[in-house]
């Protein structure tokens, strides 16, 4: 806040203009200006940047302990690999792309821890930025009264940049993104034709279901007659999973023109995987009022495809940080009241992005702190039922109206650069010509 006073301080001591407004005292220039908001930018992010320097050397002194261990273990390949990681961190504050014994996890935390310091600049930088262009409109007012058309039209072309560029600071060396294990899993739990029940962790791989999988047991009662998978990657999966008692947890795995379904209590958990042209649904017959089935998604992406439905009885979720491209997505049915119900635990879109989507309004009642990009805003087939009081905040580029009027409800449309966290994935990818793929 400090910085903040000072910085609004210097500047209108910079104009000087009196109080007559006779202009006697010269204007600041705008490069003086530009020159002071890098500085406080600088400032304000100083800590973090610190941070970010005290984890590269915690995550060298954790690499240094493991080229120790494999020296004593006579592993010198191994040991040399960990010796040109730590010597990274430690000089360039960066990640390699070697494999070796242990440091896919290691990268994995440091990438996490990264992005956590990474998501406290933006808030930062937002409130230096804000006041940045209320200081150069000022100077813009002032500079068409001085006569001065030139300079005006200068600080108009800076306003404009800003308004068209989203601010956000340089993204972390992220770890490298799994590389997709190219041998064939033929013979697994979700290749045969029984029901799969229990605690079951599926090895890395690709897999290509013939019929479709179909994981828990409802003809057997008690915990005996669940199914609780887990597919850790790097992983590709096609085919049809059904979970009808239980749970399926990915993670770093590419599915690919799948359809994935859950019945009543049938859980999904989505984290840096990819989902290319997949079918999400609920399955079976078993339902409840609200939320049936639930899926849990954080650092995916999803490309043409998402939710079949969502209506407040079948499909319950909660998605955070995931990225969306070229997805037409259905309406949200509400069952009596949009501004309750919108702000239900299972009712959440966070700090996702979306690219070249096509949205309803009933959709955007549901996100939070998310970001659209060349998207298509359109109206509902049938009105929302609403009968509290709800106000949404979206971010857009480029920006239409910006404010989406309803029966008690309010969508208010910001710029791309003022929004408050990060949106969308962190993991790298790639889609191109329709296809999905990580980086």
């Amino acid at each position: 806040m400090k910085g903040l006073l000072l910085f609004s301080a210097s500047l209108l001591l910079s104009a000087g203009v009196s109080a007559q407004d006779d202009f006697e005292v010269s204007l600041p220039s705008l490069e003086t200006m530009q020159g002071q908001y890098q500085a406080m930018l600088e400032i304000v992010v100083e800590p973090l940047l610190e941070q970010e320097k005290l984890l590269y050397e915690q995550y060298a002194a954790a690499v240094d302990r493991m080229k120790t261990d494999f020296e004593s273990k006579g592993q010198t390949e191994n040991a040399a690999a960990a010796a040109s990681e730590a010597e990274l961190a430690r000089t360039k504050q960066q990640s390699g792309e070697t494999d070796f014994p242990g440091i896919a996890a290691a990268r994995g935390k440091l990438g996490a821890a990264l992005v956590k310091i990474e998501s406290g600049k933006v808030p930062l930088m937002i409130p230096i930025r804000n006041q940045y262009v209320a200081r150069l409109d000022e100077l813009r007012s002032a500079l068409v009264k001085a006569g001065d058309s030139d300079g005006a039209s200068a600080v108009t072309e800076e306003m404009k940049r800003l308004a068209s560029t989203r601010l956000e600071s340089p993204k972390p060396v992220a770890p490298a993104a799994p590389k997709i294990a190219m041998r064939e899993i033929r013979n697994s739990p979700l290749h045969r034709t029984e029901r799969i029940t229990g605690e079951i962790t599926l090895e890395p791989g690709q897999y290509q279901l013939e019929s479709n999988a179909h994981v828990g047991d409802r003809e057997i009662k008690g915990p005996d007659g669940m199914g609780t998978l887990v597919l850790a990657g790097p992983s590709e999966l096609q085919g049809e999973v059904f979970i009808n008692r239980g749970s399926f947890t990915a993670s770093d795995t590419r599915f690919y023109e799948a359809n994935l379904l859950a019945n009543l209590g049938g859980k999904w958990f989505g984290t840096r995987c990819l989902f290319d042209g997949c079918l999400l649904n609920k399955g079976g017959g078993w339902f409840t009022k609200f939320y049936s089935s639930k899926w849990t998604f954080e650092d995916c992406v999803f490309a043409e495809t998402f939710m079949k439905r969502l209506q407040h009885t079948p499909i319950g979720i909660q998605v955070k940080n995931c990225t969306f491209e070229s997805v037409t997505f259905p309406s949200v049915i509400f069952f009596e009241d949009a501004g309750k119900e919108a702000v239900s635990p299972w009712r959440q879109m966070e700090a996702c992005h979306f690219i070249g989507c096509v949205v309803p309004q009933s959709f955007l009642l549901i996100t939070q702190d998310c970001l659209f990009e060349e998207c298509v805003f359109v109206e509902d087939e049938e009105p929302i039922k609403n009968l509290t009081d709800l106000s949404v905040t979206i971010y857009a580029q480029p920006i239409g109206s910006n404010r989406i009027l309803g029966n008690k409800w309010e969508v208010m449309v910001e710029p791309a650069n003022a929004i408050p966290q990060r949106p969308g994935a962190s993991i790298e990818y790639v889609y191109d010509a329709g296809e999905l793929r990580f980086r």
